[in-house]
């Protein structure tokens, strides 16, 4: 029964995207093992993330360890298998899950005052805290990337006000959040927008005009605690430099001295599904103030949990997949001028320096940026 409840509860959201899937491509005639066969590195991460996770069951008597990171890979192939069938119908989804990501925004945002929640995707109601501010600012950031680099902007002038309301919105709703690695993401993705397409200049500047409109509405306006919080722990106001980085500083720290402490460590790591009991052990003995002592908590980094749980020879394999999907992401922007594939690509590297990125969202980066590899449609479009 406790096996049943695990599974129900664990594998909810990877079993309705597989029959999501199934649907599609039923509709569609779609084939999603030739999508996999034409693009190696969806097929390479899906194949990985399988054994990675059954591994981790099995090391760690764990159903639900490291399993994400296959809700990522299912996650992903469904978002591919839309991108390359049809980039409009692509582009009409994630329109939807920005419109869904603010309409979650503004049901919240009743719940920030009077309670002990300060910031947008984490509030507190009755006691229990509901939602994850960097689960919320990854769609709003992906959604104002994708507004700024729409080349079909209505020319009309109800269109035009639609679309800056729009954005104006998203860029609200995403320094609402406070999570300034998605901060980070939507920033750097403006950056590679104006210089890879020229043409998408003005709207860049548009965009950093409007955000910081919007900063000064949530500083000045209404002060917002959450956004003043996390412009005070950006500028290192209270000299803290733990406190920029709320912790992760020192879980880079523990994972740079636990690599360098041991050889085995170092090539082979603690073995899949570890990474929780060894920074509970790790934090335990550490000499003097560090994140979460003795608790086992997540590495707070994509790059941290391969490097402790598979070593550096499994950290240089992640390093290197990433480094050639976004070659392909950037030659497509570069052959077609279609760059949102690059974007995710990018916007999913930069995650990873923050979070874990094994789940469905990260997957919707993960499906967009797989499309380069995939063209043969996009092409034709």
């Amino acid at each position: 029964m406790c096996l049943l409840r695990e599974f129900a509860f664990f594998s909810s959201v990877p079993v309705a995207m597989v029959v999501l899937l199934s649907a599609f491509c039923w509709r569609s005639r779609t084939d999603p093992v030739s999508l996999i066969c034409r693009s190696p590195l969806a097929g390479a991460y899906i194949t990985a993330s399988l054994l990675y996770w059954l591994v981790s069951a099995i090391l760690s008597s764990d159903y639900s360890s490291n399993l994400r990171f296959v809700e990522a890979g299912i996650s992903g192939i469904l978002v591919s298998t839309v991108a390359v069938r049809s980039r409009p119908m692509l582009a009409q989804a994630l329109r939807g899950m920005l419109l869904v990501s603010v309409s979650v925004c503004c049901g919240m945002a009743p719940h920030l005052r009077g309670t002990m929640a300060d910031r947008i995707g984490d509030i507190v109601i009755n006691g229990t805290h509901i939602g994850n501010p960097v689960q919320l600012g990854v769609p709003l950031s992906l959604g104002a990337l994708l507004l700024m680099a729409d080349q079909e902007t209505s020319r009309r002038l109800f269109g035009r006000i639609a679309h800056g309301a729009t954005l104006a919105a998203t860029f609200l709703c995403l320094l609402l959040t406070a999570s300034r690695a998605t901060w980070v993401v939507c920033a750097s993705g403006m950056f590679l927008l104006a210089v890879v397409d020229r043409s998408r200049r003005t709207a860049c500047l548009a965009g950093l005009l409007t955000v910081a409109l919007c900063g000064v509405f949530l500083a000045i306006g209404v002060q917002n605690k959450g956004f003043l919080g996390a412009v005070a722990r950006t500028t290192l106001r209270d000299g803290n430099y733990r406190h920029v980085t709320s912790g992760r500083t020192d879980q880079w720290l523990l994972a740079s001295a636990l690599l360098g402490h041991s050889d085995t460590a170092l090539l082979l790591g603690a073995g899949p599904g570890n990474a929780r009991k060894t920074y509970s052990r790790v934090s335990t003995s550490a000499v003097g103030p560090v994140y979460a002592r003795g608790e086992e908590v997540m590495w707070h980094s994509l790059y941290l949990t391969i490097a402790v749980e598979l070593g550096l020879p499994g950290l240089l394999a992640v390093m290197v997949w990433l480094l050639l999907l976004i070659r392909h992401a950037l030659a497509m922007t570069m052959r077609i001028q279609y760059v949102l594939p690059f974007l995710a690509a990018t916007s999913y590297a930069l995650l990873a320096f923050s979070v874990t990125n094994a789940n469905a969202l990260a997957g919707v980066l993960l499906g967009i940026a797989w499309s380069s590899n995939c063209t043969k449609s996009l092409t034709h479009e």
